[in-house]
């Protein structure tokens, strides 16, 4: 089963769809997705209509790009190549079905999700994270379904992060966590590094002020200022 908070899935896989709940009086979740997962061979035709097996080739093997930092997070930052390696030779998948909660306003979409593992990191030694399994995501957006775009965004903690990167923002404030997305497709891979900080007392386990995405960094690269 893949599950954990490394399975977060941003705005573009759908997180404002299936954001986090709330509880009535009486203890009852309100608003958001209920989830049902079903294991599916590699070979098995999900309800899209397709495999597991026909989305593998989008993100196998090795990819690489240019790393490109926001001047206003990293001015003295040139750039840097990025690998990001996923290995299927163990891929598993579910089908995720999802329907809106009672008196939920959220749009809940069913998805594919491939559990993967993969590496990623970076020539400049900002990065060098392995993760045993990482959740490619897959939701079918044409009809019929196109097995051409798979997803992932996972979040690293700030004490978790193998490698230099260390993102500044105003003084007093601390990084909260970051958020890597990456979107898989044929003959293109892009994405991008989002750190967020929280502003003082900077309690991570009960923020209680602002959480705020601070200059980030983008494969294929930002444009340089000045």
């Amino acid at each position: 089963m893949i599950t954990g908070k490394h399975l977060l899935i941003l705005t573009s896989l759908g997180s404002a769809a299936c954001g986090s709940s709330s509880e009535d009086p009486a203890g009852k979740p309100t608003g958001g997705c209920d989830e049902q997962r079903v294991a599916l061979g590699l070979d098995e035709a999900s309800p899209f209509g397709i495999a597991p097996s026909d989305l593998l080739p989008l993100a196998k093997g090795s990819h690489s790009a240019e790393l490109g930092f926001d001047a206003k997070a990293q001015p003295a930052s040139p750039l840097t190549t990025l690998t990001f390696v996923v290995d299927t030779s163990a891929a598993t998948a579910e089908y995720v079905t999802r329907t809106a909660r009672p008196d939920s306003s959220s749009t809940c979409e069913s998805s594919l999700e491939l559990a993967v593992s993969a590496k990623f990191s970076t020539a400049d030694g900002k990065f060098d994270e392995t993760w045993p399994s990482l959740a490619l995501v897959y939701k079918a957006r044409q009809t019929p379904p196109v097995p051409d775009l798979l997803e992932a965004n996972l979040t690293l903690e700030p004490d978790a992060i193998h490698g230099t990167y260390a993102p500044t923002y105003e003084a007093g404030w601390c990084l909260f966590d970051v958020s890597v997305v990456a979107s898989f497709r044929h003959a293109e891979f892009s994405g991008s590094i989002i750190p967020n900080f929280i502003s003082p007392p900077c309690d991570p386990a009960d923020p209680k002020g602002s959480v705020v995405n601070g200059p980030g960094a983008l494969w294929p690269p930002v444009k340089p200022e000045g």
